[in-house]
């Protein structure tokens, strides 16, 4: 992203969410919506983009960084009083698997 999108926590969010949507069995296109992510957070700070960061480290198998983004999310959206069922859901994929 570049010019005013650059720091556009929202663009880099999307951008993620398709990464996520479209490449998630490429290693090295998920490795970059892992930054997209990292980066709508640091911009952003929204609970969905804390979830969306938690389900690409799921997806790249790194559980402990997953389940620390995951634990940021919902405690985000338990403090602005939203859903956080999606949520729950990858906390219980994350705690079954070894």
């Amino acid at each position: 992203l570049k010019g005013d999108n650059k720091k556009d926590a929202f663009k880099h969010h999307e951008l993620s969410l398709k990464v996520l949507e479209y490449f998630k069995e490429t290693p090295e296109v998920l490795s970059f919506g892992a930054k997209l992510a990292e980066k709508a957070c640091n911009f952003g700070g929204q609970s969905t983009y804390y979830y969306t960061y938690a389900r690409i480290l799921y997806q790249q198998n790194k559980k402990s960084e997953a389940s620390l983004m995951l634990n940021k999310a919902i405690a985000l959206a338990k403090e602005r009083q939203e859903s956080i069922t999606e949520m729950e859901k990858l906390r219980k994929a994350l705690i079954s698997q070894p």
